[in-house]
């Protein structure tokens, strides 16, 4: 599991890299803004399982589809 963590967590450091999410160069409340819409987009990555950067992650992940196999999924 270590190399897909560690390959999920450079996809994430790149991602936040790109120029939509660079904050390198903005003043400083710009740059909390940015990070702060940063972590709400990594946040709604990783809860529609595309972004599995933690083992917390993929634990629920893997739970939930379990769930779901078994149809227990309601609210």
């Amino acid at each position: 599991m270590r190399p897909l963590f560690k390959a999920e967590r450079e996809r994430a450091r790149v991602l936040s890299r790109t120029s939509h999410w660079d904050w390198d160069r903005l003043p400083g409340r710009e740059a909390a803004a940015k990070r702060a819409q940063w972590a709400m987009y990594r946040a709604h990555l990783r809860e529609a399982g595309e972004l599995a950067d933690t083992s917390d992650v993929l634990v629920a992940f893997g739970v939930r589809a379990e769930l779901a196999a078994h149809g227990w999924d309601r609210e």
